[in-house]
């Protein structure tokens, strides 16, 4: 490194003494380096205010040239940049100047390429940092929706979670209720005999409304999610409802095997009695199964049989009648 070329006045404020004292000056009198930043951006924003005084163009040109800045690498432009104040100062007055004049004045050039160069790194760096902290907020949004998304997808399995439970649930009660022993006492109270209305002995339970419900609620899981919370719960009460419904119609079934199994029992009484003339118009009347396909009934049944059809009434008249 050459020796510094002192200046004439060190204490000097004028911008063009301070900016010589601050740089470094090879032998051919071009800048290779900066020996003060602070120092060497102050002298530049001076210079450049009074620049700007001056008014007219060809005067600012003029003013700011005569600095001579002429650099033999641009290897300090990026810490000159990071400098506060530069890029103001260097604007303004680029503003100012008509670009014509650089073609008749190589200072004036000089000076254009300068402020152009650090101008240009001030913009280049804004626009980097702008990408960076769009990639930066794109990024933050991204994992916001992220944790969203997963939070959604914990909340749903819960709710799908909690409605298998209540199904699980249900079904048990349901099995529990179906396999569980009916106590029997051991001496049986006399009780007064069940009576079956004709309404109730003509009711059969249909299972296409229980099956339709089936596949709804299968179509209802197979959504996923979509499904609002007080929609499932209004379909946990209807399969509640319905399961009742459905121990309702076996209570139906077995009061009516009853009283087929009470029929039989009578009309097998009535054909062993040898006073009857003709069994075979009353067995075809009746059109009953035979004693293989019908369960032991004991006798003396509990069952009061009513409500029967005429057929039935027909042949129950008959048999009181031979008696």
């Amino acid at each position: 490194m050459s020796p510094l070329t002192g200046p004439k006045n060190p204490v000097s404020s004028d911008p063009y003494s301070v900016l010589e004292n601050s740089v470094y000056w090879d032998k051919t009198q071009c800048i290779k380096g900066i020996r003060h930043y602070p120092v060497f951006v102050s002298a530049i924003t001076q210079l450049a205010e009074e620049a700007k005084a001056k008014g007219s163009p060809v005067l600012v040109a003029c003013h700011v040239g005569a600095a001579e800045l002429v650099f033999t690498d641009q290897s300090n432009f990026k810490h000159i940049s990071q400098q506060s104040g530069i890029y103001e100062a260097l604007y303004g007055v680029q503003e100012l100047i008509d670009c014509s004049l650089t073609q008749s004045s190589t200072t004036i050039k000089n000076w254009c390429i300068f402020a152009d160069t650090i101008l240009k790194i001030i913009k280049d760096h804004h626009v980097k940092e702008v990408a960076k902290e769009a990639k930066e907020h794109a990024k933050t949004h991204h994992c916001d929706d992220a944790h969203k998304a997963h939070k959604c997808c914990q909340e749903h399995d819960s709710d799908m979670e909690m409605m298998k439970m209540h199904i699980n649930k249900l079904f048990t009660c349901f099995l529990l209720f179906l396999l569980s022993p009916q106590p029997m006492p051991e001496v049986a109270p006399e009780a007064k005999k069940p009576h079956l209305q004709p309404s109730i002995a003509s009711y059969y339970p249909d299972s296409s409304c229980t099956q339709a419900l089936l596949d709804k609620t299968d179509c209802i899981l197979a959504k996923d999610g979509k499904v609002s919370h007080s929609t499932l719960c209004d379909y946990t009460q209807t399969l509640n409802q319905t399961a009742c419904q459905q121990l309702f119609a076996l209570d139906i079934t077995q009061q009516l095997c009853k009283q087929l199994i009470a029929h039989h029992e009578a009309v097998k009484t009535a054909l062993d009695n040898q006073d009857i003339a003709d069994t075979s118009i009353l067995i075809h009347d009746l059109q009953v199964a035979s004693d293989l396909q019908l369960p032991a009934v004991i006798k003396n049944s509990p069952i009061e049989v009513s409500g029967m059809d005429s057929k039935v009434d027909k042949v129950a008249n008959a048999i009181e009648a031979t008696l």
